[in-house]
């Protein structure tokens, strides 16, 4: 199955997402291409990779809060490793975001977390656990509105499927747009063709 990424979630690399989990049922898409040639199941079968993609990164983009939540967390683990060693914490790390931070810190000086959560001492955990904050503070956020980016190439590979099959470019980004509404995706609000055109100026591919 194809495997969909989303941002980077940690200096270990991107958490993965399959298709299935993020898009486990389409709607209905026969009432939205009813007046067209078009097959809806099995442009249903082509739109779940690129639906997923999209859902993938809103995910993502949601779970930056988590991140900031995280690296508090890691703070006050560094400010006392010996308590944050005595009370399990460090044994539990939250999966997103501490646990590939910590795990890459460690990997740095030739170690397994496990190992040196074993054989380290106070002072060394709570450099690791520092250097695990360092790394996701240095993790780039991305700028702007992010989510219409997202919303703009998923739209932009959607209109270029429907115009295989449509004969007309307006057509298509009127079907478009209502395809994604049905999969609960928002709509530009000013243009169709603006919002696809702005997704190929990015040097998006679909």
């Amino acid at each position: 199955m194809t495997k969909s990424k989303s941002d980077a979630l940690g200096p270990s690399g991107p958490l993965v997402w399959t298709d299935g989990e993020l898009v486990q049922q389409l709607p209905d898409l026969s009432v939205v291409l009813r007046d067209s040639c078009i097959d809806a199941q099995a442009f249903g079968a082509w739109l779940r990779a690129p639906l997923a993609q999209f859902r993938a990164h809103a995910m993502a983009r949601a779970s930056m809060a988590e991140r900031a939540a995280i690296i508090r967390w890691l703070e006050a683990a560094a400010a006392a490793p010996g308590a944050a060693r005595a009370d399990g914490r460090l044994a539990r790390l939250p999966a997103w975001y501490a646990e590939p931070a910590v795990s890459h810190a460690a990997l740095k000086i030739g170690r397994t977390w496990r190992e040196a959560l074993a054989a380290g001492s106070d002072s060394e955990i709570g450099d690791l656990l520092k250097s695990a904050c360092e790394s996701l503070r240095r993790q780039k956020a991305n700028r702007g509105r992010p989510s219409m980016r997202a919303r703009d190439e998923l739209l932009r590979a959607v209109v270029t499927e429907l115009k295989k099959s449509l004969s007309s470019v307006e057509d298509a980004e009127h079907l478009a747009d209502e395809v994604l509404v049905a999969c609960g995706v928002p709509s530009p609000e000013a243009s169709i063709g603006r919002a696809a055109r702005r997704a190929k100026r990015g040097g998006i591919s679909v």
